[in-house]
């Protein structure tokens, strides 16, 4: 799991297209759903990741009170070669 802070101001993450979950449109790491923001990277296959779960979901409701969207991307779904 890796995590990242965004902002809307330029030096920002890189402007990546990700696809969504439902697969109808593309999300772009660039675009930051507010001033401040906290992006976490997933993978399916990582143990630690899933370990983590309940924890995110705990501080993306905490930040969420507190103004500050957690996005979630999740990588991919094997271990690389």
């Amino acid at each position: 799991m890796a995590l990242s802070g965004c902002s809307a101001s330029p030096g920002g993450l890189p402007d990546v297209a990700l696809p969504s979950l439902a697969g109808d449109k593309s999300q772009s790491l660039a675009a930051c759903p507010a001033p401040k923001c906290l992006t976490a990277y997933l993978a399916p296959w990582c143990p630690h990741c899933r370990d983590a779960t309940s924890d995110i979901l705990a501080l993306k409701e905490y930040l969420g009170r507190n103004g500050v969207p957690l996005r979630v991307v999740i990588g991919q779904d094997k271990r690389p070669a």
